[in-house]
């Protein structure tokens, strides 16, 4: 990898912002290769410098669903071809959401990479983060929208806070010993609604799409995906 960056490095190359609730990325590009990946809980300023420093960008764009500081979109926008992601930006599908201006640019992101990866087919996106999302793509590239549910941790985080006596787990505790569905102790149970509640959720979605839809493609996707 490394010789490979020193090769391309005199070549014109893409930035990827992805500024989520629990983890911030960016990603360089070379065509369809990441050739460098960031991700860490905050994207700083300085961080986007370095990178800027070490390949020569020529173009970016910023994917946000939080309130970034105003000096790393002005940067952006000053020093380079920036696009800021918004329901306004052209994209190559058709967007039906009734509130378009209120749709996540995650989710928004999302449902233009599945498409573009499933081009012509009906494809069910889902990304499994602070929160799991589905998205809803047809055949001729229309964006119905989707459904919105807790993610894991958050899951977790709920029993915990409006509860008296439960644990407050996460997660890093989940193993193939504890994932079963008859909980035999308040952790395995706790476990057991949260991780296999929302794994059954996700199947009962994709039974759904798949007897409305024909042809579907489901792509999978977000921080929590390998659980």
């Amino acid at each position: 990898m490394s010789g490979y960056l020193y090769a391309t490095h005199f070549y014109f190359m893409q930035l990827v912002f992805d500024l989520g609730n629990s983890i911030q990325k960016c990603a360089v590009f070379h065509g369809d290769e990441i050739v460098k990946l960031i991700e860490q809980e905050v994207i700083s300023l300085y961080d986007a410098q370095n990178i800027f420093s070490e390949f020569k960008i020529q173009r970016s764009i910023l994917a946000s669903v939080i309130d970034h500081e105003s000096q790393f979109e002005n940067y952006l926008k000053e020093e380079f071809h920036t696009i800021i992601l918004s329901h306004n930006t052209p994209i190559p599908i058709i967007n039906k959401y009734t509130t378009p201006e209120t749709l996540g640019k995650d989710r928004l992101a999302c449902a233009v990479g599945a498409w573009k990866k499933f081009t012509g087919k009906n494809v069910l996106a889902i990304d499994a983060g602070t929160c799991i999302k589905y998205d809803f793509v047809d055949a001729s590239g229309i964006y119905h929208g989707g459904a919105i549910s807790p993610g894991l941790n958050m899951r977790f985080k709920a029993l915990h806070n409006y509860t008296a006596k439960l644990p407050l787990l996460n997660t890093s505790m989940l193993n193939n010993s504890a994932m079963q569905v008859t909980g035999d102790s308040t952790e395995h149970s706790i476990i057991s609604g949260a991780s296999l509640g929302a794994a059954f959720e996700v199947d009962g979605v994709i039974d759904h799409y798949i007897k409305t839809f024909d042809d579907l493609q489901v792509l999978l996707t977000g921080g929590d995906a390998p659980f």
